[in-house]
């Protein structure tokens, strides 16, 4: 069977799996895989048609693994939002943000596929051919290769010793039975073959038809997609403002972006330099991806948390309070008590 693998790299590396019909398969993580863990990883599920990224340029791990494997390497026009990919995934059960990322790419490459599947589909072409068009071969230069492939099988057969008679007899039942299976798939590909025809001559009829009629189709997948689009972005901005609706009960704690600062905590993804010093000021917690940050944030005695930690949702950051306490289990300072005096200073 062929397969769709999402491959996020890394000291955890995960693979998300689908098949050509766009069913989910299959998702694992695991920590130090390995390029050769990852390929037995694959074996056991399929064979690879498309192994996709969520991230352009493409990691050099997921390069060399679709080399290795001989699948066409799929990277997204620009990386892929934490929004985005929370989009796709939203209705898969998976562990980690590892497991995430590595099906969203295959999602999202199937989904820019779709169009190329879903016409192979509709053929009711086998594996094998979907598999080289995917690579960018024809449809029918796809089949006429299969054809090929079976033919050489058959004019050059493996040698096989015969021993006795009834070893030649049992070889003579299946070279039989070989030649009804090869002239059966000749029988489809021939099927086939007629079908594309059929296939580029409606095309054609339904390419000559009224330009008025065309233009109105065009129209209304043009207007059908904006619709998609802004159902999607009402979707999650129905998250957000639940979202916001929860911190009333304390269930999350918004986070600014630095330099802005929510009940005293900030996200800082960018190094801190002197004229951000002053601004420091009143920030009691901040979620650093920076490691030069700590020592400035330590010495201006803000509690620092990895960044990690923090969830975004439409730039609405945020952070659940079970994250937070986890993280303070480590530390001698109740960050929730320091939030609540915070507020309650000012009058919050």
């Amino acid at each position: 069977m062929h397969v769709i693998v999402g491959v996020d790299p890394g000291t955890t590396t995960a693979l998300a799996f689908l098949s050509l019909e766009g069913r989910f398969l299959d998702v694992v993580s695991a920590k130090e895989m390995g390029l050769s863990g990852a390929i037995d990883e694959i074996i056991k599920r399929g064979k690879p048609s498309i192994i996709a990224t969520d991230v352009n340029p493409p990691p050099s791990f997921v390069e060399r693994l679709a080399s290795k494997m001989g699948a066409t390497l799929y990277t997204p026009p620009e990386p892929l939002t934490v929004a985005d990919k929370w989009e796709l995934t939203r209705e898969h059960r998976i562990e980690d943000a590892h497991q995430r990322d590595a099906l969203a790419a295959a999602l999202n490459a199937y989904q820019h596929l779709h169009n190329k599947l879903k016409k192979a589909a509709s053929l009711g072409l086998p594996d094998e051919v979907t598999h080289r068009v995917l690579k960018g071969v024809s449809i029918d230069n796809a089949i006429h290769e299969l054809d090929e492939k079976k033919n050489q099988a058959m004019q050059h057969p493996p040698y096989i010793p015969v021993r006795n008679d009834e070893e030649r007899a049992r070889l003579k039942d299946e070279n039989v039975r070989l030649r009804e299976m090869l002239n059966s798939a000749e029988e489809e590909i021939s099927r086939l073959k007629n079908q594309i025809h059929d296939e580029k001559r409606r095309y054609i009829l339904e390419v000559s038809h009224d330009k008025e009629i065309r233009e109105r189709d065009h129209t209304i997948q043009h207007l059908t997609r904006k619709n998609d689009e802004l159902r999607r972005k009402l979707d999650r901005m129905e998250a957000v403002r639940a979202l916001w609706k929860q911190t009333a009960t304390g269930t999350i704690h918004p986070v600014g972006l630095f330099p802005q600062a929510l009940a005293g905590i900030t996200l800082i993804t960018r190094p801190l330099k002197n004229k951000d010093l002053p601004l420091l000021t009143g920030v009691i917690t901040a979620f650093n991806s920076i490691p030069q940050n700590d020592r400035i944030l330590l010495d201006h005695n803000i509690i620092v948390i990895k960044a990690s930690t923090v969830r975004e949702i439409e730039r609405f950051y945020y952070v659940t309070t079970k994250d937070m306490n986890d993280a303070e289990k480590k530390r001698p300072v109740d960050l929730t008590k320091i939030i609540g005096e915070y507020r309650t200073e000012r009058g919050q």
